[in-house]
């Protein structure tokens, strides 16, 4: 019988998210107040930011529980093994090349201007497009690869997850 936590854990993560999300936005005022962005795109990259993350969480909380995985992660086995373990690596791919894509869109410039809000520090820092996008787009890579990686590394880590509840 999986644990509370591993049941409702893409339910924490998105409110987590949320919580992050509204302590940005809080904080965002400052730009808006600075015209480093206007209200109107910080309303529209908040619920972008939220209903992605709602699709990404629902989803992968879904595939947990259609496919009876015990610990959520187990559903993001590499290489998967079932059609839930393929339909969550094609959920983690498929929102990975979308936020790669918005990223080197104009959606990258606008990351920059708001990432003060939603970082640590003062909001009054910059960041350039330039290093947001290489610094987002490098973190994405590290987290998708080494995470491929490190179960291909490691296939101990994956034989837990071959029984499920």
């Amino acid at each position: 019988m999986p644990s509370t936590f591993a049941q409702l854990f893409w339910v924490i993560v998105f409110v987590v998210i949320v919580v992050n999300v509204v302590t940005g936005r809080r904080r965002a005022a400052a730009l808006v107040a600075e015209n480093r962005v206007t209200d109107d795109e910080l309303r529209e990259f908040t619920r972008n930011l939220m209903v992605g993350s709602a699709l990404y969480c629902l989803s992968l909380a879904g595939i947990q529980r259609a496919g009876h995985f015990a610990d959520p992660l187990c559903a993001l086995a590499f290489p998967p093994t079932s059609g839930y373990g393929i339909a969550a690596w094609i959920v983690v791919a498929g929102t990975t090349s979308l936020i790669l894509r918005w990223l080197w869109s104009p959606g990258g410039e606008l990351l920059a201007r708001v990432a003060p809000a939603f970082t640590r520090g003062p909001v009054s820092r910059t960041f350039s497009a330039t290093r947001v996008r290489a610094f987002v787009t490098g973190l994405l890579i590290v987290a998708l690869g080494g995470n491929i990686a490190v179960q291909l590394a490691t296939p101990e880590l994956v034989s837990r997850c071959l029984t499920r509840s």
